[in-house]
């Protein structure tokens, strides 16, 4: 993995040479995602002499644990960081009656424009300083539809990695920095994963799961099933759900509770449509 961060960090290097960028602007949520990626892009941003800009976005539902890490971790590895709250911006966009505030859907649909309105404002910023917008993704939030559409960043160094392995990044990292820095990736290596919105008190608690290391595994599993059905064996389904019973009858996880099995698969093949390449477009000769 010591070889992987070297080479995360060679390409991110290259990519704001190549485009002459002027600044790396982060959102730090106080979770382990934008952490590692502050620490991973540190030390490139101070030899190329670009600022690395750090902001906490506080938007009604944050938890102040949130709050406090995300400060550490500004203060470790940003040139620049500030503390922003939007929840009046916010709650301006709340003018609608509720009926049940309690409602799944309802804190969705709430999460989603506070996901938009932190991108909007990191790509302003990002726009202001010349330079890019980081996007805080990792492989399983991205298969487990983990992302508001239209919300990502120019650049996410963590995209092809499993939550897992951000853990084990984050853990090597703490070895290539000073005592205050290495203590403030332990803080986000600490906390409990949430999605920022307010939606669940935890990403497991949303999913359904009891850790990472058995989400990781399914997920593998599931991508590993549809690679040998749609490529190997050139399977058709009539829709995801047909392929999402058909993945479930010939799983062999074995070692894992069915309950689980089927949340997390759920949870891949419901947000299916999101990891497509949209808007959806109509050629000219589907249509005359």
């Amino acid at each position: 993995m010591k070889e992987q961060i070297k080479q995360i960090r060679n390409q991110f290097r290259n990519y704001i040479i190549n485009n002459n960028l002027k600044s790396c602007c982060i959102g730090i949520s106080g979770g382990l995602d934008s952490a590692v990626n502050a620490a991973l892009l540190y030390p490139v941003c101070q030899e190329l002499q670009i600022p690395l800009i750090g902001r906490y976005i506080h938007i009604e539902s944050n938890k102040e644990c949130e709050a406090n890490t995300a400060q550490s971790i500004g203060l470790a590895f940003c040139d620049s960081f500030k503390y922003i709250n939007l929840t009046n911006n916010y709650n301006s966009f709340i003018t609608e009656e509720v009926k049940y505030e309690d409602d799944i859907n309802y804190k969705i649909r709430r999460g989603n424009i506070k996901a938009r309105m932190r991108m909007m404002y990191l790509r302003d910023l990002a726009h202001y300083h010349s330079g890019i917008m980081i996007d805080n993704s990792n492989k399983t939030e991205y298969n487990l539809g983990f992302f508001t559409i239209a919300d990502g960043g120019d650049y996410s160094p963590l995209m092809n990695y499993w939550k897992t392995e951000v853990y084990e990044i984050a853990n090597i990292l703490k070895e290539e920095f000073s005592e205050f820095q290495a203590n403030a990736l332990q803080q986000a290596i600490n906390m409990i994963p949430t999605d920022g919105l307010g939606i669940s008190n935890s990403d497991l608690e949303q999913i359904g799961a009891e850790s990472y290391e058995q989400v990781d595994s399914i997920l593998r599993e599931i991508l590993a099933w549809k690679w040998l059905s749609l490529e190997k064996r050139g399977d058709t389904y009539e829709s995801v759900w047909d392929m999402r019973n058909a993945f479930l009858e010939e799983q062999q996880m074995l070692d894992t509770p069915i309950e689980v099995i089927i949340a997390v698969t759920d949870r891949h093949f419901k947000s299916e449509f999101k990891r497509k390449q949209l808007p959806i477009k109509i050629t000219r000769d589907e249509i005359l």
